[in-house]
Order: structure tokens, then C-alpha cells, then sequence
């Protein structure tokens, strides 16, 4: 089992944030500049790259706790058939 099957309220919530951001911004510059509002199509881009940016920063954090506890899960392993 991943720390991704298992992850917090806030960091679904994060999730959640970050692919709404993404969609929502990228759906927002398509339509902005198809209609010719360039303002909403910049705002729209905006949200999209920091969609994108908060979604691979999320994913590089929980990357790094799965493999903090496959470090710890390790040196349990370890210590204990060394003991054993």
C-alpha cells in the first residue's frame, strides 16, 4: 500500500485544489482567447501554471513521504532479523 491510498483530508484537499486550478485554468484561457478576451484567457493561463505548479509539488512531497517510510519500514526489517 502507497501513501497515496491512504493520504489526509488537507492533502486530498490539496489535491483537490491543485486539479481544479489546472482544468479550471486551462478551460478559462481556451475560452477566453476563442472569445477574444484576452484579460480572461491571461488569467485563466495564470491558474493553470499554478495548478500545475502546486500539483507537481504535491506529488514530489508525497513521493517523498512514501519513500521516508519505505526507509524507516527498512531499517525495522533490518534491526529485527539482525536481532532475531
Amino acid at each position: 500500500m502507497t501513501a497515496v491510498d491512504h493520504i489526509s483530508a488537507p492533502a486530498r484537499a490539496v489535491s483537490f485544489i491543485a486539479n481544479t486550478g489546472l482544468w479550471g485554468g486551462s478551460s478559462g484561457a481556451i475560452l477566453g482567447w476563442l472569445s477574444g478576451q484576452s484579460l480572461l484567457g491571461w488569467i485563466g493561463a495564470g491558474c493553470a501554471v499554478a495548478g500545475v505548479v502546486l500539483s507537481w509539488h504535491h506529488k514530489r512531497e508525497l513521493r517523498r513521504i512514501e519513500r521516508d517510510r519505505l526507509e524507516l519500514d527498512r531499517a525495522r526489517f533490518e534491526r529485527e532479523n539482525r536481532n532475531g
